[in-house]
């Protein structure tokens, strides 16, 4: 029993880490928040003017042979300061909305990638049922074909395994909606990537 209890503690340890990395792999990765990240960055960085005041002094005199030229010069002393153009209080807005944007996909793609793997793990369950319920069916019109059973438990149970096929395929597209949803989180360079990472299969370095 103990042995059981670690295997799963071990087994949703894996899960939740794999998730985290997905999360990880599609923020890095998002266009819409990674521009505004660089929005950000660049105005951060950039927006600020240069201003510059000047004094002057000083008279140039020059003489000529026959008459005497005067001429004022001015001598420029530049001060020059850079000054932002974007206020303390609205460098921490724009930060606040980064970090919003960032944790609201951050809860939007964790939502969306629970519901993508419980749709799995149910889907490949049914397979399984369905898989046992198929090959009942067999066994079962042979035994009406030999006059053992009658042909109407044959269409019951018939009608009852079409059902539950149908049902899988409902899942199986249900499915792939929620795969397609977090997979247009990535840029499409990313998203095969970003899908063996979420059937677990090697994680991509980059």
């Amino acid at each position: 029993m103990k042995h059981i209890v670690i295997i799963v503690i071990l087994f949703t340890f894996c899960s939740n880490a794999q998730a985290e990395s997905v999360i990880d792999f599609i923020i890095a990765n998002n266009p819409e928040l990674q521009e505004l990240k660089a929005i950000n960055r660049n105005i951060l960085k950039n927006l600020k003017v240069e201003a510059r005041s000047g004094v002057s002094y000083g008279q140039l005199t020059r003489e000529g042979t026959s008459t005497i030229d005067r001429a004022q010069s001015r001598y420029d002393i530049g001060i020059s300061a850079s000054m932002p153009l974007i206020s303390p209080a609205e460098t921490a807005a724009r930060r606040i909305d980064e970090a919003q944007k960032e944790r609201s996909m951050r809860i939007e793609v964790s939502t969306l990638i629970q519901q993508y793997k419980a749709e799995k793990k149910a889907i490949e369950e049914e397979y399984g049922i369905l898989q046992s319920l198929y090959n009942e069916l067999q066994w079962i019109g042979k035994r009406v074909q030999a006059g053992v059973d009658f042909q109407k438990d044959y269409n019951a149970r018939l009608n009852d395994y079409l059902v539950k096929r149908k049902d899988h395929e409902v899942r199986k597209e249900q499915a792939g909606y929620l795969l397609e949803k977090i997979l247009a989180y990535a840029p499409a360079g990313k998203r095969n990537q970003l899908k063996e990472m979420l059937n677990g299969q090697d994680i991509p370095k980059n």
